[in-house]
């Protein structure tokens, strides 16, 4: 592998490890030019964030800068999302360091996280930072409970005469008489990416930030970043919920039925995830484990349920089963009324088509995406084609197969009914669409079901072309449309591969975000 080919899978790892919000970064350059024309060293941070001038959005020559010793990058986390956890260690003794260090992995190993989830590094200084990654990320409060928990489980094992206590407030930190271990990154406290160089250390054989050996703390190759697999974020989840349910680290909602069926019929980008797969075979197969949950439980079994592919028959039948092993001390009701709560709960949710991943946290768009979205011929057969995109990573079943309203469509970009059915037709004939179902009669009625459908294109580049979540402020599919094919081009390759009609409008899109 030569330089440059190690450098693009650097990168690329980066993308993946560390970056969830490109709107606010910081760069600590070594050396700057005064207000008097002076150069000097400095190893000071710059905040850049989207609300300044000319602002350019972290991207991959910010990255590549990073690796080359240009300066350093700095990372926040989202308003309500992070890929990573950092535990900052800042203790400058050696030997505490270190023994903090050991103490430290050992917690989170005794806590369920394994070793080969833990990674860490030098801060380029006289730090260490311990980072767990969680693959595409989790909620910042989820990664706080984890910090909390861990920070105090550590002060367990450390000598009695050490005094600690938790801050809170702009940062979130441990302080010992000997040091502080810092929680990041944060929306507002960021951290420094690994492979960087800490400028506040001018010695340049030890600034780098690199990746230790575990247990020896001796450094090691660059490349073991490629070799770094995330965490599995339903594995950590149920990592979280078990290891202290009942204090409520992890503050699951309890939905309600009634609240399901008063849900908005606006489509919402931003949303958050109380149920994932691992927490819901935990509980089928382990059952109510305390009391007043066992509605909330029903709920959740049935749209799984749902989720992998029964019909609704079969899981009323599978969810009274289930309820007929629980534990009576666990709900207060008959047996008899919990059993026909089970029916009634499945039909509402195959009814309402509850969709298991009915609140996702943020949603990806990946270029090879937008490569294939492109393919379609019109304006409004990419756009159609990008709402569907949105709509099937909301709501698609196991198998991707996913429900659409002609109104839904309307709602999401615009397009008479008419259009839509025209679009769609072309789609299908592009093969980057199949109607899975179409005009089936709902049993008993004269109304139809709206539509199956399901995405038929396979994408192998999963570079990230725009991640909505909570800190977009984007509503307008239109909009987010042009800026995940920005993202995704540069000015010549649109020009090249756009009708000229369509390449004038994103090329005036882009000219009002200049401004």
């Amino acid at each position: 592998m030569n330089n440059k080919e190690l450098e693009n899978q650097l990168v690329k790892k980066i993308n993946e490890l560390y970056i969830t919000n490109r709107q606010s970064y910081l760069i600590m350059r070594k050396l700057i030019k005064t207000e008097d024309g002076n150069i000097i060293e400095t190893g000071e941070y710059k905040n850049y964030h989207k609300k300044q001038d000319k602002f350019r959005p972290l991207n991959d020559s910010h990255i590549r800068s990073h690796l080359r010793g240009k300066y350093t990058v700095g990372v926040f986390s989202g308003e309500l999302i992070s890929k990573f956890l950092c535990f900052d260690l800042d203790i400058k003794d050696k030997v505490k360091l270190k023994w903090t260090h050991y103490l430290l992995v050992e917690t989170l190993n005794d806590l369920g996280i394994s070793s080969e989830h833990i990674h860490t590094a030098t801060s380029g200084n006289k730090g260490l930072h311990v980072n767990i990654f969680i693959e595409n990320g989790t909620k910042l409060t989820h990664l706080t409970s984890l910090f909390n928990i861990t920070m105090n489980k550590l002060n367990e094992k450390l000598s009695d005469e050490v005094n600690f206590r938790i801050h809170s407030g702009d940062g979130l930190f441990g302080e010992f008489d000997f040091g502080q271990i810092e929680m990041r990154p944060t929306s507002t406290q960021g951290v420094k990416i690994e492979l960087g160089r800490n400028f506040f250390n001018s010695d340049s054989k030890s600034n780098k930030c690199v990746f230790l050996d575990n247990e020896t703390l001796n450094p090691v190759d660059d490349t073991y970043i490629l070799n770094i697999e995330p965490m599995n974020k339903e594995e950590f989840i149920h990592i979280l919920d078990r290891i202290n349910d009942k204090d409520q680290y992890i503050e699951y909602e309890i939905v309600e039925i009634k609240a399901n069926l008063n849900e908005s019929k606006s489509m919402k980008i931003n949303k958050d995830e109380p149920e994932t797969i691992e927490s819901v075979k935990n509980l089928l197969i382990n059952g109510l484990y305390m009391e007043g949950t066992r509605h909330n439980s029903t709920l959740k079994i049935a749209k799984y349920l749902r989720y992998m592919g029964l019909e609704l028959d079969d899981c009323i039948v599978q969810l009274q089963e289930w309820m007929k092993n629980q534990n009576k001390k666990y709900y207060s009701s008959s047996l008899e009324f919990a059993l026909s709560e089970c029916e009634r709960v499945s039909k509402i949710v195959y009814e309402k088509e509850y969709s298991l991943f009915g609140n996702v946290a943020n949603i990806q768009i990946y270029k090879g995406e937008i490569e294939k979205i492109l393919e379609a011929e019109s304006k409004n057969d990419k756009l159609l084609l990008y709402s569907m995109l949105i709509h099937s990573k909301r709501y698609a079943l196991k198998d991707g197969v996913f429900y659409m309203t002609y109104e839904q469509m309307k709602e999401m970009c615009g397009i008479k009914i008419n259009g839509a059915m025209k679009s769609i037709e072309r789609l299908e004939e592009l093969g980057l669409l199949e109607v899975v179902s179409r005009n089936v009669r709902q049993e008993n009625t004269y109304k139809h079901k709206p539509n199956k459908y399901k995405l038929k294109f396979e994408v192998t580049d999963y570079e990230i072309a725009l991640e909505i979540d909570n800190t977009s402020n984007l509503i307008n599919n239109n909009e987010l449309y042009l800026r995940s094919v920005i993202n995704t081009y540069d000015n010549k390759q649109l020009k090249r591969i756009l009708p000229d009609r369509q390449y004038r409008e994103i090329n005036k899109y882009q000219k009002s975000l200049a401004s």
